[in-house]
C-alpha cells in the first residue's frame, strides 16, 4: 500500500486522540546509533506505552508484580500487530481465584432476613402515615 512500516501504527487516527491527559503517541528517543528502519518507533497499544526498540528484538513491560508483557520488533523497523498480554492475564486470573469467596446465606436465613425488612419497611410507613396525619392536623 506503500506505507511506511515503521511509522504505520501511528497512522491509524485512533492513535491521534488523547485519554485520560495523555497522548496516545507515546514517544521516547530512538535507540542511540541506529537510523530509521533499525529500530521500531515508540507506539502505543492501547495499554502500554512501548519505547522504541532496535530491530529483531523483543521488548518487555511490567504489567502486574513481576510478570512482564512482551511485544517484537521485526527486521525493517516494525512492531507486532499484537502485543503478548498472555502472562499478565494468567496472572491477574490467578489473584482473582485466590480472592476468599464471600459468606453464602442458607436459604432458611434469607427468609427470616426478608420478612424483618418487609416489617421494618411497613412500621416505616405507618410512623410516615401518622407523621403525616399530625402534621396535616396541626396545620
Amino acid at each position: 500500500m506503500g506505507e511506511d512500516r515503521s511509522t504505520r501504527h501511528f497512522m491509524h487516527p485512533h492513535y491521534d486522540t488523547t485519554r485520560d491527559g495523555q497522548n496516545k503517541n507515546c514517544s521516547s528517543e530512538p535507540p542511540p546509533g541506529l537510523s530509521p528502519g533499525q529500530y521500531c518507533s515508540a507506539d502505543h497499544d492501547n495499554l502500554l506505552c512501548w519505547k522504541a526498540a532496535p530491530e529483531n528484538t523483543t521488548a518487555v513491560q511490567p504489567c502486574v508484580g513481576n510478570v512482564m508483557a512482551h511485544r517484537h520488533c521485526h527486521a525493517g523497523g516494525y512492531w507486532d500487530n499484537k502485543s503478548d498480554y498472555a502472562a499478565c492475564i494468567q496472572a491477574i486470573s490467578q489473584l482473582d481465584e485466590s480472592t476468599p469467596n464471600p459468606p453464602v446465606i442458607d436459604n432458611d436465613t434469607a427468609v427470616i432476613m426478608s420478612y424483618v425488612y418487609f416489617i421494618g419497611c411497613v412500621i416505616s410507613l405507618i410512623f410516615l402515615v401518622i407523621s403525616l396525619f399530625i402534621f396535616l392536623w396541626f396545620k
